[in-house]
């Protein structure tokens, strides 16, 4: 087992999935590729321990499609982040990654929506960090 409880082996190995994961002094949430249409989709939800994490996240909208989305990341409920992808923006993503300390015992939420249609659009999104 890894020390945030997932195990090595199994169809899950890598630990894909909308929680974080611990190895060591790391952390990391891989979503794995989440369709996104015109609901608010989690694409990540977990809650962490006793200690901070310093780090960098980025979504990936795979589909190409162009259409507008919107993400909101929230801790405790509180929104942090508003994210807003025009058909403009396909190629700049947006200026990821972005830096981001999450503090301990903190609920961490995020949401991406398509605005302008109902087809599922492939996401991902990847965080990684040091726990301290």
């Amino acid at each position: 087992m890894l020390s945030g409880g997932n195990p090595t082996g199994g169809a899950n190995p890598a630990g894909i999935g909308k929680t974080l994961q611990y190895i060591g002094d790391r952390a990391y949430a891989y979503s794995g590729e989440i369709g996104v249409d015109n609901n608010a989709i989690t694409l990540l939800e977990f809650e962490t321990g006793t200690q901070s994490i310093v780090g960098q996240f980025a979504i990936q909208n795979g589909s190409g499609s162009g259409d507008d989305m919107r993400y909101i990341l929230t801790f405790n409920g509180e929104r942090v982040c508003h994210i807003y992808s025009g058909t403009s923006d396909v190629f700049n993503q947006f200026q990821f990654p972005i830096d981001i300390i999450i503090p301990a015992f903190t609920n961490v939420k995020l949401t991406a929506e398509n605005i302008v249609s109902g087809t599922l659009r492939a996401h991902t999104v990847t965080l990684t960090g040091k726990v301290f």
